[in-house]
């Protein structure tokens, strides 16, 4: 009987789940996020790769998608194993991921009955397009998870996509709006150099 507890208090802690999220490599994920939006607005305002802008930004981004995958898996989880559990249960973590599944085949459903209509509404309501999936997504895991700091992301991308809209229309300067994309994917970049720092530097 202490043989089997001790056994379940070691899987306990070596689970991915028994941290904080506090190695940097969630916020790292949102910023590539960012980033591949924001390189895909940029490439399609400069006419780099023609029709496969987008393509072009998600193939960039892969590369830094499998390198975040590989870091957690390689160097962030081998050092949590000894950490204590986070109040974070872990029905949430499969409720925040079964939502997230069912969530983006509606999305993606959405998107093939009502792309042809995107071209003729508002600029709103295009940036909301653009902006409410995140930001669901990202308040249902922020509130989940508990990550406070993952709400002022998602305050971050509601006030970045309409404000760089609007300062590109005011400016007519369209390059300034994947550039306040680009700024806010740095600002979460920032923050999660700061906690993988911190990170790796705790014994």
């Amino acid at each position: 009987m202490m043989i089997d507890t001790e056994r379940k208090e070691t899987n306990r802690k070596k689970a991915p789940y028994s941290y904080h999220f506090e190695d940097g490599m969630l916020d790292f994920f949102i910023g590539a996020i960012m980033l591949q939006l924001g390189l895909s607005m940029l490439f399609d305002q400069l006419g780099a790769f023609g029709a496969a802008s987008y393509a072009a930004a998600f193939l960039i981004c892969l590369i830094l998608y499998i390198a975040i995958i590989i870091i957690w898996k390689k160097l962030v989880l081998p050092r949590i194993s000894s950490v204590t559990e986070t109040p974070v249960k872990r029905k949430n973590f499969r409720f925040f991921f079964r939502f997230n599944a069912v969530f983006l085949l509606i999305m993606i459903a959405a998107a093939i009955v009502f792309s042809h209509r995107l071209s003729n509404i508002t600029f709103f309501s295009q940036t909301l397009v653009r902006v409410l999936p995140m930001v669901i997504v990202l308040g249902v895991g922020a509130y989940l998870l508990g990550l406070s700091r993952i709400f002022l992301y998602a305050a971050l991308i509601v006030f970045a996509f309409p404000f760089g809209g609007y300062l590109a229309i005011l400016t007519g300067w369209p390059f300034i709006y994947p550039i306040v994309i680009l700024a806010a994917s740095a600002a979460i970049f920032i923050t999660g150099s700061i906690l993988a720092f911190r990170f790796f530097k705790a014994k």
